[in-house]
């Protein structure tokens, strides 16, 4: 099976062509911070030549799909449903804190995956050996990371800084995404975005004026002329 794998969900951009019938896989990554709307799409096409592989050949799309940067969720699922709509290929979407537990290649006792999520907070989520979930995701504090779990292998962005000296990772592996999709059922895992949290705007109450009732003396008031300028 020919695999597409798509992560733009923690900062940088990266998709891999994996073969699952041969192991092998062809990754491209692109670290620059701004910009990933318009550089994926490009990202994507040169990897694809590069593997000599055609959109046409693939068997399956592989998209990480949050929680993680808005932006990045969203640019990465589009470009996911659009080979989906053009091309009738299959679609996964993974879950960004189990697409980092299994990119690491061999945890100890377990993985402790995390995400950045709002107000220096962190959002995490414990990982069996198998990288098989082991409760539901919870918030910390980042200042807590370093003491959490002490014996689970750390795995997400700027985990060597958070906790100094812990073994961990610090982004996706999207050849261990490719993998992992490829045994999933796109029916049960639709690319759908996942966030940590609500957006913080809320929807603006409805005005009042809009529920005042339009008086007789002010409907028979004949309209005003448009065009009219410079009267007072």
């Amino acid at each position: 099976m020919l695999v597409l794998a798509i992560d733009a969900s923690l900062g940088p951009v990266t998709a891999a062509v994996h073969d699952t019938a041969s192991g092998r896989s062809l990754v491209h990554r692109d670290d620059a911070a701004e910009g990933r709307a318009e550089r994926l799409p490009k990202l994507v096409a040169d990897l694809l030549t590069e593997a000599r592989v055609t959109p046409a050949s693939l068997d399956r799309i592989a998209v990480t799909v949050g929680p993680g940067g808005f932006t990045g969720v969203r640019v990465g699922i589009a470009l996911a449903r659009g080979f989906a709509l053009v091309r009738g290929t299959p679609v996964v979407g993974v879950e960004t804190l189990t697409a980092l537990a299994h990119s690491v290649a061999v945890p100890e006792s377990g993985v402790l995956a995390f995400v950045q999520g709002r107000r220096g907070r962190l959002l995490v989520r414990r990982f069996d050996r198998d990288a098989a979930p082991v409760g539901p995701a919870e918030e910390i504090d980042a200042a807590a990371l370093a003491a959490t779990a002490p014996g689970l292998t750390l795995a997400g962005p700027d985990a060597d800084r958070l906790a100094p000296g812990r073994p961990g990772i610090t982004a996706v592996s999207v050849a261990a995404l490719a993998l992992h999709a490829a045994a999933l059922d796109p029916a049960g895992h639709p690319p759908e975005p996942r966030y940590a949290a609500p957006p913080d705007a809320i929807a603006a109450a409805p005005s009042r004026l809009l529920a005042v009732p339009v008086r007789p003396e002010m409907a028979a008031r004949p309209a005003l002329v448009a065009g009219r300028s410079g009267e007072q």
